[in-house]
């Protein structure tokens, strides 16, 4: 396989990422309270989208038609890590508090870094665990 030019985009980007909940509209809130962009919401899925084209998938958990076998079924996780595109503290810290503004309780921003990253964690109202942090994406066209 030839080998990526360090300055060319990258040929992959994760496309989703799903999460099936209890409560499709109430994490649908919190994720767009998180600064997501809804891209379609229905009551048994909501599809928001991140930087970069990422689609983040919540599927009503039990709901008819979930279930059907499609290409992006599969294991879907409890957790997801999130990356602003800011580097800084302040960045992070105004991400944070807009979720408190919205009548979330996230917890605070840790006082150390983990690899470079400002980070803090919340829980969406189906109870999954959320990281947000700041950016250690490079320069590059990505």
């Amino acid at each position: 396989m030839p080998e990526a030019r360090a300055e060319a985009v990258p040929a992959f980007a994760i496309g989703h990422l799903s999460l099936t909940v209890g409560d499709v509209a109430a994490c649908h809130r919190f994720y767009a309270d998180l600064g997501l962009r809804t891209f379609n919401a229905g009551e048994t899925m909501a599809i928001l989208e991140l930087r970069g084209g990422t689609h983040l998938l919540l599927f009503q958990r039990g709901a008819p038609g979930n279930d059907a076998e499609s290409p992006f079924d599969g294991a879907r996780g409890n957790s997801v890590d999130l990356m602003i595109a800011g580097r800084t503290r302040e960045e992070l810290e105004a991400v944070r508090s807009r979720l408190v503004e919205h009548g979330h309780a996230p917890d605070p921003i840790a006082d150390r870094t983990f690899f470079g990253h400002h980070v803090f964690k919340a829980k969406d109202p189906d109870g999954n665990e959320v990281t947000v942090s700041t950016s250690h994406a490079s320069n590059l066209p990505v």
